[in-house]
């Protein structure tokens, strides 16, 4: 008994250090678990760094290659503009010298063609018989439809190059549009046709060139007489407006000439203003397909439009749009009479 029980005292130490030891152990096996672990998430985190490098450097590079061909292509595209241009430059000289070769190789020769038809009219060298009166005029008619042919190609030119000359000052929109009218009202009623002026309900001032308004409604009075089937009626019309079609908005002067012919189908009602463009249904009248261009140049010269609608009741509706102020003409519009509203 008593070996037993100094056997169980010198046993105790020993049996008591055993679970510090095993705590020490695993202690040390955690710790060793928790670095491994770090090691892998520090590895994991350095490849997911590494392949967010790699994808944005991939990623600049494409942006490089991209920005590199969109300025490659813009380049060529700019070259090619400049080509154009410069091709433009000499096809509106080529058609200048033309021009000024018709003035003075065709206009001249006509002028003095119609002046010796004149002569005969008046009967300078001999009383002129009345069987011979229509010859001299039907020798004077093709000379006046050539020398005006000829005055329109001379305006197209200078309203290309920005040569018409614009006079602006302030008018009353009415008593222009009265008096163009006015001028074409005999040929109207000897067509058959009646025509109502309606002016504005106040006076209308405008910041404009009158004479050059006047050009303008002239034509399309004329084009309204010329293809309007008798008896047809012509109205023209002093308005403001800023309804849907006024160009870039806002409040405009618009003067309106309706007829009731056939009308311009909506398909066509840009190409119309177009160089030589005539509609395939105007019947037997005969025109050589300026005047509307020319008068559009001339609207956007002066700041504005010209536009076609339908007009009431059937029929066409021209539409001249005039800036109310000076401050109000669209920049670009009045010095570059090619600039588009809309239209082309």
């Amino acid at each position: 008994a008593r070996r037993r029980v100094q056997a169980s005292e010198t046993q105790s130490p020993a049996t008591g250090y055993l679970p510090n030891a095993n705590r020490r152990e695993r202690a040390h096996s955690a710790l060793g678990s928790m670095q491994h672990k770090l090691r892998i998430i520090l590895g994991a985190v350095a490849l997911l760094a590494a392949l967010v490098v790699g994808w944005f450097a991939l990623r600049q590079r494409r942006l490089r290659r991209e920005v590199q061909g969109a300025l490659e292509e813009a380049n060529r595209q700019r070259a090619i503009a400049e080509r154009r241009g410069e091709e433009l430059e000499r096809a509106a000289e080529a058609r200048a010298r033309l021009l000024r070769g018709v003035t003075h190789d065709v206009k001249n020769p006509l002028g003095a063609a119609k002046g010796y038809a004149e002569l005969l009219e008046l009967g300078v060298k001999a009383p002129m018989l009345p069987e011979q009166a229509p010859l001299v005029k039907g020798v004077k008619r093709p000379i006046d439809g050539a020398l005006a042919i000829i005055a329109d190609l001379l305006d197209l030119a200078r309203a290309d190059s920005g040569g018409l000359a614009v006079n602006r000052v302030e008018v009353d929109l009415g008593a222009v549009v009265r008096e163009a009218v006015e001028g074409h009202r005999p040929a109207a009623e000897a067509g058959g046709h009646a025509v109502d002026v309606r002016p504005p309900g106040e006076e209308l001032k405008v910041h404009t060139d009158p004479a050059r308004v006047g050009q303008v409604l002239g034509n399309l009075l004329s084009n309204a007489i010329k293809y309007t089937p008798p008896p047809g009626r012509i109205t023209v019309r002093s308005v403001l407006r800023s309804a849907e079609g006024a160009p870039d908005g806002g409040a405009w002067a618009a003067v309106e000439v309706a007829d009731t012919g056939p009308g311009i189908p909506p398909g066509q009602r840009e190409a119309i203003f177009d160089e030589f463009t005539r509609l395939g249904d105007r019947g037997a009248q005969k025109g050589h397909g300026l005047g509307l261009a020319i008068a559009r140049r001339v609207a956007r010269l002066l700041g504005g439009d010209l536009t076609v609608e339908d007009a009431p009741g059937g029929g066409a509706s021209f539409v001249l749009w005039l800036p109310l102020r000076e401050e109000d003409e669209p920049a670009g519009r009045a010095s570059s009479p090619a600039a588009h509203a809309r239209a082309g």
